[in-house]
């Protein structure tokens, strides 16, 4: 069970942008540092998403530098997720990522610049997406404001072409600290949820019962303090007692 502090509100909000019958296809998630951002979409989120049949992606931007192994590691994931095409056909990572260097290839025997390339690639995955049958798809896109310019530019490209295929299988979170503009195109198609601190101490203690951490009800009262009660601090700390 993963044990969270103060995130019903969230949840909530959460569980009615992955409804079927919700209007938003892309949810922003953000709030300031260790306010337990990344805990919530990569932990707490995939979680919940288990009685709705959706698989959940999650995919680290931070770390990934190049569109293309942003797109693998979505493809590995729905590959052992076992996410099948509408031919019931099975994805197939190799066969994807081969398709993808033949349009490099293409590309550049055409002259066609890497960032065109790029947008092929992203129309192509995109086109496959919308013949995923089997299972509805969460892409949670964490470290959204680390990412390199390059890569939250081809994010934006990826969210307009996705928002295109007007699908209420697949919804995207995009989680940090501050978000990059984001395209016209998916305006009435956004919404945002800001994770502010945790001013109740009772939910320290509960967390901390839930948790089993043996600590006296004031200890974790100067603990919750010292952290700025903000959740994700408090969290981080918590461990060093687990």
């Amino acid at each position: 069970m993963v044990h969270t502090i103060d995130t019903q509100t969230a949840i909530k909000k959460f569980l009615n942008f992955i409804d079927i019958k919700s209007k938003y296809r892309v949810l922003g998630l953000t709030g300031d540092s260790k306010m337990g951002k990344s805990h919530l979409a990569t932990k707490v989120f995939p979680q919940e998403c288990k009685t709705f049949n959706m698989c959940p992606i999650a995919v680290d931007l931070e770390h990934l530098k190049r569109s293309n192994d942003i797109i693998e590691c979505i493809l590995f994931q729905l590959e052992n997720n076992e996410i099948y095409f509408a031919d019931s056909s099975k994805i197939e990572l190799s066969k994807i990522v081969a398709v993808n260097a033949q349009i490099t290839v293409n590309a550049r025997s055409e002259s066609i610049n890497d960032k065109e390339a790029a947008g092929l690639w992203i129309h192509r995955f995109t086109r496959n997406l919308r013949k995923v049958t089997n299972k509805r798809i969460l892409l949670i896109f964490d470290s959204v404001n680390k990412a390199s310019e390059e890569t939250q530019t081809w994010l934006k490209t990826f969210l307009s072409m996705v928002a295109r295929l007007s699908s209420p299988d697949i919804r995207i979170v995009i989680v940090g600290q501050q978000l990059p503009i984001l395209p016209s195109t998916i305006d009435l198609l956004y919404t945002e949820l800001k994770l502010k601190q945790v001013l109740d101490e009772k939910e320290y203690i509960t967390y901390c019962r839930d948790c089993n951490l043996n600590l006296v009800e004031q200890s974790i009262k100067d603990f919750a303090h010292a952290c700025e009660y903000k959740p994700g601090f408090f969290a981080e700390l918590m461990r060093a007692f687990s």
